[in-house]
């Protein structure tokens, strides 16, 4: 129902039609039932239409549904402090059974859903959501309401599970759902927020009295369980009409309980009330980081703001402070050589929650940003002082409404129905319903004074300043977070500073953000579509050794936006060795880091991406013409010029820091030693992080002028561009500028794949980080090229991933996993397992055998299963192999996928599907045998990474290790020497998948 007031009919009152964008083609209709509880209907009828229109396979669409509950109270008892986190544990661990009754997981999977749990840090909410594919939708809902109308446990059997380990679960998973844990330490002693410290929690729980407890429950979901705290999002291809009897008629929302209390009025306890102002806050703290990035960040507390969403202060502000064009904070720290950061990251971000808002500005240093902390600092202070003398504009708010107009309008992008749901339900608190889809987006109305009000909360002596480094000196660092157990320390901020930057005059470098260029085009312009269209991109022209492009038009999203990604590789890429790889890494950031402050300048609506690949850099850009984004990318790529040595030197310490952090996990170490021993050619993390140590500027640039002169170039356009348009625009685009020659034959060829000789091949090595006793086995099992093979692997993997859920692990074993892998087009699957303690006992001998009972296990279950059983699993395969696409984006990237792989099978899930539907469960059974469990016919590789004492200082370099076990078992393959044991295999040759 539509209109510009509440309309009640019966027992169901119709609230405003939510606003949606012109290109949303869903129905909504917002309601509130008799108990309270708001409900907001989605109707995607149109999708099916779409899909009736154009016959394709991938037309399986999922219904999904989303129940937020509000459980969150700063008003507890004082002998149960967090005794709402323990509720929401309560909730999520008897959902847990209740969808456990009558198979109703079971029956879920089948049928290709799934259900999550999820906290939501802003509105203190737990969410329940759930998709399932739309004939089984009501029987689920059905099933699902039920658990709403009594979530709490008889009184006799929570008392007989004694809760005590559960609360502690309960309390980890606080833990995750808190922006900054130890923020709570700095709140003032009598508010509400500082009683939720760990520490203080487990105190008040030491001698549970689980009566007492659950008396305690009951009466908090008396007062706090209620109807008018739950919103309900539910999107189906079903008419409006049906999904409101589905939540009024046919299930029992309208009998979750409703008390005549009041809505939560601890509210008014932190009401217009800042918890964190304090000493304390008022600080500069030095923090243990995981990565090597240091990052400086600023934050400021203050009042909740989120009743001012319609004039968005904050978003005015933090805009101005973000932005990377000219004449901005971002521009200055980058000139300086100060700020590292290369990507779309926010620099300056709020977080809203009911009870405060946090107004952060995040500064990734540089190495010389390290030294000069004190000048970065100086340089905001600046900044924010520019800002206070220019006052509110209403020019640049005006603009800022435009085009976040625009993007809503014009950029409107289907997500997944289960993401969709999820994300809505949360506005069901934040807005009226007419703004569920449009409150967190568009400016309504500008207001100075407020802007100008929270401008002058920015103020020096108020701000919490924090500094995260991995390099920090543990002696430094001498205290310990009470949640997360991270090391920090505490330093009073100088008068002297204070006062300086009380005082500090704006740099003469900031202005206001120019306005940005507009594109000529037209936004609703649509190509006219030709009466035959082919199903998959077709390759639109060719030049041997140089180009090819690939290319379809859209009949079936018709938006006025295309996709154009790029992919160049080069005869200098990463064949010549690590070297060329990492000069090539280091490339690619400095253009990413030249481009931003160009782009910047470009209307917003177009979108790019610019990454490294194994063989050169792609780029991908989307918006109404790429294509002019494209040439403003190639023109930064030719003219390096004005790359300073100062930004070479930047980018390499980053790339260096970037390799260390991955090569110092043991997962990742172990992944990357496995695409060494397989690919033809690979360069392991260390290989490249070496490399970067000694390569100098005068090298890089040797190399960026090479990197294009000699080009193979890949191009898949889809979207609404003419055929002629793509053609036209490419070689303005990229030849003519570039003026590369023609690549040597062997560039676009795939990197190859050695074959695993059979049987078990071993490589052990220590764990690179001194500082972890992680410890890992990963086994891949290699199997062959063919699409049948693939299929019957990604089934197998699904029944293990099952059977590694109901098997209770060992207490030493954690992180135990099964993967699908492609690598080179080969199939395989990899099981990994972890353990995480010092414990001479458990070493990866001990990891090696609990894989090989799994398997023991694995084939029983396998044995006992019946062909009705992997039927089901047949079925939840072909549902996700079938999927529609909710956007051109998804086609796209599955199409170029294929491309960039070299082998073009666009139909590649309509040939699964065919292979799949004739697998029975003695060929699996057959097949996970002979591949998995038969030496004479496996191909294994098992890559044990052991775990470091921490009193043992380790150099960065593959240390190899020979023990007892490889001296007696001198049948099978150990690896001392990657490159002579490559040196014996047989190379896959090069070609495309076959059934």
């Amino acid at each position: 129902m539509q209109g510009n007031r509440n309309i009640k009919s019966g027992q169901v009152e119709y609230l405003e039609t939510p606003i949606k964008s012109k290109n949303d083609k869903k129905e909504y209709r917002a309601i509130r039932l008799p108990n309270g509880l708001e409900a907001l209907l989605i109707s995607d009828e149109y999708s099916k239409t779409c899909s009736s229109q154009h016959q394709d396979m991938k037309n399986e669409m999922k219904a999904a549904c989303c129940l937020c509950v509000k459980t969150r109270t700063f008003k507890e008892p004082s002998e149960f402090p967090g005794i709402s986190f323990f509720f929401e544990y309560i909730l999520v661990a008897e959902f847990d059974k209740h969808c456990q009754k009558d198979d109703f997981k079971k029956f879920i999977y089948k049928h290709g859903g799934s259900w999550d749990c999820l906290f939501d840090y802003d509105e203190y909410t737990l969410s329940f959501i759930f998709d399932i594919q739309e004939r089984y939708f009501l029987s689920v809902l059905i099933h699902f309401a039920d658990f709403f109308t009594n979530p709490l446990p008889e009184k006799d059997a929570f008392i007989q599970n004694q809760y005590k380990k559960e609360f502690r679960k309960a309390l980890n998973l606080a833990k995750v759902r808190v922006h900054q844990p130890q923020l709570s330490s700095f709140t003032r002693t009598d508010h509400p927020i500082n009683k939720i410290t760990e520490d203080h929690i487990i105190k008040e729980y030491e001698n549970l009295d689980y009566t007492k407890l659950y008396e305690e429950l009951h009466k908090f979901k008396e007062r706090h369980y209620n109807a008018r705290s739950i919103k309900l999002v539910i999107q189906a291809r079903l008419s409006l009409n049906t999904l409101e009897q589905y939540v009024t008629i046919h299930t029992c929302f309208v009998n979750v309980p409703i008390n005549e209390l009041s809505l939560d009025d601890s509210i008014e306890l932190i009401k217009n009330d800042v918890p964190f102002d304090t000493a304390a806050f008022q600080k500069m703290y030095k923090i243990s980081a995981l990565k090597h990035v240091r990052q400086l960040e600023i934050t400021w507390a203050m009042p909740s703001l989120l009743a001012l969403y319609k004039s968005k202060p904050y978003r005015y502000i933090s805009c101005l402070i973000g932005h990377e064009g000219k004449g901005s904070l971002i521009s200055y720290l980058r000139q300086k050589i100060w700020n590292i950061t290369v990507s779309n990251k926010e620099i300056c971000y709020n977080i809203h929650t009911i009870a405060y808002s946090l107004f952060k500005i995040s500064i990734d240093l540089s190495n010389e940003g390290k030294q000069h902390v004190k000048e970065v600092l100086d340089t905001i202070f600046s900044y924010i002082s520019w800002l206070k003398k220019e006052g509110p504009q209403k020019k640049i708010y005006d603009e800022f409404n435009e085009s976040s107009e625009n993007n809503f309008r014009e950029n409107f992008k289907e997500e997944n129905p289960k993401d969709n749901v999820s994300s809505l339900c949360i506005n069901l608190y934040q807005y009226p319903s007419r703004d569920y889809l449009i409150g967190s987006k568009i400016y309504f109305e500008y207001d100075p004074e407020i802007i100008t009000n929270i401008l002058n909360h920015l103020t020096p002596e108020t701000a919490n300043i924090m500094i995260f480094d991995k390099d920090f000196d543990n002696m430094e660092l001498d205290k310990v977070d009470s949640w997360l157990k991270i090391r920090y320390t505490d330093i009073e901020i100088s008068h002297e500073w204070l006062e300086h930057w009380k005082s500090i005059e704006p740099l003469p470098h900031f202005h206001s953000p120019e306005k940005k260029n507009a594109l000529l085009h037209d936004n609703n312009y649509l190509i006219t579509l030709p009466s035959k269209i082919s199903k998959y991109p077709r390759k639109l022209h060719s030049e041997i050794d140089l180009l090819e492009i690939w290319y379809r038009e859209d009949p079936k999203f018709r938006m006025p936006i295309a996709y154009m990604y790029v992919h160049f590789i080069s005869c200098v890429g990463f064949l010549l060795g690590p070297d060329n790889f990492g000069l090539m890494t280091v490339y690619c950031n400095i253009i990413k880091l030249l481009v931003a402050e160009e782009l910047y300048a470009i209307e917003s609506g177009l979108t790019y991406d610019i990454s490294v690949s194994e063989k050169g850099i792609i780029i991908k850009l989307s918006g109404p013409w790429p294509h002019h984004l494209l040439k403003i990318i190639t023109t930064c790529m030719k003219n390096c010029s004005n790359i300073t040595k100062q930004m070479f030197e930047m980018i390499r310490a980053q790339q260096i820091n970037i390799c260390n952090d991955i090569f110092t996990k043991p997962e990742e170490l172990a992944k990357d030693m496995r695409l060494w021993i397989l690919k033809f050619v690979h360069y392991t993390y260390v290989d490249v992080h070496n490399a970067l140590q000694n390569i100098s500027f005068q090298e890089f640039q040797k190399f960026a002028k090479r990197f294009i002169s000699c080009l193979y170039i890949q191009c898949l356009v889809q979207g609404n561009m003419k055929g002629d348009d793509v053609i036209n625009s490419i070689y303005p685009s990229i030849l003519t500028i570039f003026k590369c020659n023609s690549s040597q034959s062997n560039t676009k060829e795939p990197n190859r794949v050695f074959q695993l000789p059979l049987g078990t091949s071993y490589c052990k090595l220590k764990n690179i980080n001194k500082h972890d006793p992680t410890s890992i086995v990963v086994n891949t099992y290699q199997i062959d090229a063919s699409i049948k093979s693939s299929v019957l692997m990604r089934l197998i993997i699904m029944l293990m991933d099952l059977s590694l859920k109901a098997i209770q692990n060992n207490n030493l074993i954690q992180q135990t996993s099964c993967d699908y892998i492609d690598i080179g087009g080969i199939v395989g699957c990899s099981i990994s397992a972890s353990q995480s303690v010092a414990n001479k006992s458990c070493t990866t001998e001990f990891i090696k055998e609990w894989i090989d009972r799994f398997l023991d296990v694995f084939k029983d279950i396998l044995d006992e299963i019946s062909e009705d059983d992997l039927d089901d699993v047949k079925e939840r395969l072909r549902i996700f192999k079938q999927h529609a696409d909710m956007n051109l984006e998804e086609e796209v990237n599955r199409n170029w996928n294929e491309i960039m792989k070299g082998q073009y099978i666009f139909d590649r899930h309509e040939r699964e599907i065919l292979a799949l539907n004739n697998i029975k469960i003695d060929e699996l059974r057959e097949w996970f045998n002979k591949y998995m469990r038969n030496e004479n016919h496996m191909k294994k590789l098992s890559i044990h990474v052991i775990g470091t004492d921490p009193n043992e200082a380790q150099s960065i370099a593959l240390e190899y290790i020979i023990d007892e076990h490889q001296h007696k078992n001198i049948e099978e393959n150990y690896i001392i020497k990657v490159e002579e044991y490559k040196k014996k295999l047989f190379v896959y040759p090069v070609s495309e998948n076959t059934i």
